[in-house]
């Protein structure tokens, strides 16, 4: 693995690491890090940055910017089929939605979300706030 690419996943290491912990202050900096590591051209397509960026805006309430962003990413995965990170772009695109207060989207897009035992349960997490909110 290349310096700059070992320097990346670190980053979305950490980044994912200090969201789970709700730490946005210390996530948007490295986060600034990540970005000057990705060329500009690329920025809105890598997976690891594309994501951590998304889900800082989700946690900071720019809804409309993490859907933008994600939508955008999964069609880029699509499009090079890169299966196990479209599961995770999707699993991310739903909680977006449900946060938009598309709980049928985030219902629709999770469905067939099936790669590692994690990413299943928090798919199920997502499916049962969809159900809550739609009141079924």
């Amino acid at each position: 693995m290349a310096q700059t690419d070992q320097q990346r996943f670190r980053r979305g290491l950490l980044i994912d690491l200090l969201l789970q912990l709700s730490d946005t202050t210390k996530s948007q900096v490295l986060l600034e890090e990540y970005k000057a590591l990705v060329e500009p051209e690329n920025q809105d397509t890598h997976h690891g940055f594309a994501l951590a960026r998304a889900t800082l805006e989700l946690q900071g309430g720019e809804i409309e910017a993490a859907l933008a962003h994600l939508e955008q990413l999964l069609i880029a995965e699509k499009i090079s089929s890169l299966a196990e990170q479209q599961e995770l772009t999707r699993y991310s695109l739903g909680q977006a939605r449900l946060a938009s207060g598309d709980a049928v989207g985030a219902l629709e897009i999770s469905e067939g979300l099936q790669s590692s035992v994690s990413l299943k349960a928090l798919t199920l997490c997502l499916r049962l706030q969809a159900q809550v909110k739609l009141g079924a």
